[in-house]
Formats: C-alpha cells, sequence, structure tokens
C-alpha cells in the first residue's frame, strides 16, 4: 500500500496493476536480488509520499531474513517561491542594503536595456513599480534578451557595489515586442530612481575629448554647471 501513484515513478520488475504484486528472480548460486525504484522529480508542491514494500511469500529453499517489510519516503523538494514587485524587493535599511538581501523570489517585468554580461545575464527590467537588475555570470535558462521582453525571473536578492540586483536561477520568456517605458526626468541621482530609466536635461561633458573610442567603455563626467555627476559608457 501506498500513497504513490504510477505518475510518481516507475518499479523495475512492473507490478501487477491490480494486485501490486511483483516477482524478484534470484540468480542461480546467488543469495541476493534486487528491484529499482525510479522516482519522478516533478514540479508538483504535494507533501512527502510513502511507499511500502513487503515479502509476501518465497520459492521453497529461500529464507527470508529478519526485515520483511520496508517503508521509502519520496520527500517532496518542491517549494512555494513567493512573487513580489519590484518595489518591493528594492526597499533599503538605512546602511543602504536592500531589506530584501538574500529572499528567494520571483519578479516580473519587460526587460529595458541590452545586455551588459556577455556569456551571462545583466539587463535591466521594469514592472511599472520601480526597475531592477537581473544578473547572472552564466547562462540561464537558454534565454537570449531583447528590449521589449517580457519576463519572470526567479533567484535570490543581492546587493553589489551598492546595486540591489536579482541573482537568477531561472528566467521564463512571456512574450516579446513589448512597449518599454518611457523615461524619467529627474533632476538629481538617488535611490528613488535606481535601476529606472531617466533623463537628466542640462547636461553635458567636463571633458569632451574623453569620449570613448567605438566598441570602448569609460567612466566620464558630465556637469550642469552645479552638480557634477560620473556617467558610464558600457
Amino acid at each position: 500500500g501506498s500513497n504513490v501513484t504510477n505518475g510518481d515513478g516507475t518499479i523495475n520488475p512492473a507490478p501487477d496493476p491490480t494486485t501490486g504484486l511483483f516477482d524478484v528472480v534470484v540468480p542461480a548460486n546467488a543469495d541476493s536480488a534486487s528491484f529499482t525504484i525510479n522516482v519522478i522529480d516533478d514540479a508538483l508542491l504535494e507533501g512527502n509520499e510513502t511507499l511500502f514494500v513487503a515479502i509476501d511469500t518465497v520459492s521453497a529453499n529461500l529464507m527470508v531474513g529478519n526485515n520483511r517489510n520496508f517503508t521509502f519516503i519520496i520527500q517532496d523538494n518542491d517549494q512555494v517561491i513567493p512573487t513580489y514587485s519590484i518595489a518591493q524587493v528594492t526597499t533599503n535599511q538605512p546602511n543602504g542594503e536592500p531589506d530584501s538581501l538574500n529572499v528567494y523570489c520571483k519578479v516580473a517585468g519587460t526587460v529595458y536595456s541590452p545586455n551588459f554580461q556577455g556569456g551571462g545575464l545583466s539587463i535591466y527590467m521594469s514592472d511599472g513599480t520601480g526597475g531592477i537588475n537581473v544578473f547572472s555570470f552564466n547562462a540561464v535558462s537558454g534565454y537570449s534578451p531583447t528590449i521589449g521582453d517580457s519576463i519572470v525571473a526567479i533567484g535570490n536578492i543581492d546587493f553589489y557595489n551598492g546595486l540591489t540586483e536579482i541573482i537568477v536561477d531561472s528566467v521564463r520568456l512571456v512574450s516579446s515586442g513589448n512597449a518599454i517605458p518611457a523615461p524619467t526626468q529627474v533632476t538629481t541621482l538617488d535611490e528613488s530612481t535606481e535601476s529606472e530609466l531617466i533623463r537628466l536635461n542640462g547636461y553635458h561633458l567636463v571633458d569632451p575629448t574623453q569620449w570613448p573610442l567605438q566598441g570602448s567603455n569609460r567612466n566620464l563626467d558630465i556637469t550642469n554647471g552645479q552638480d557634477t555627476l560620473l556617467m558610464r559608457i558600457d
């Protein structure tokens, strides 16, 4: 008896579908035999499952040891992954670290930047409540990002050099060709618009000769005559 169904795995040799009985043949000149249980690792949240196996009868000249009954526990390794808006996972503590540091969760949004991580992921997405960096050193789920992709990202909220990001182990493409958010015009840079698409008016290069050659990257100073900011060309 058990609460295991056919969809949970297989037993070899296969049991009788009605009685659940199956035969295990002990080879000649051997003192043991075995059977195989293959468990299917599904994605269903269903709790642990139990399989009971008992030695019912044996052929002549065979003896059963002390143990005739066995219990196998199939532990459920699936979990409920909470879904949050980007605004919910990008609030900060007084020291600047995110309140949701190391939280494993799911966030969704629209990609509005190119990929800045060759061979991996470093893209920015927005869901209307905020923006966040989606990062992985390696390719994830076979996903090749394109601006306008609507995606669902699963991973841990992390913090790197002042930037809140989600280190993903799974990315699902929902749809492509979506409109990206219009840039928000701001006058200062702060945490409220981190990882969001913004626009600064009235700024110019402090030293125009520092503009990088095509294919290069560089940090540049820009100013509006009062404030000087660091701009990264990547």
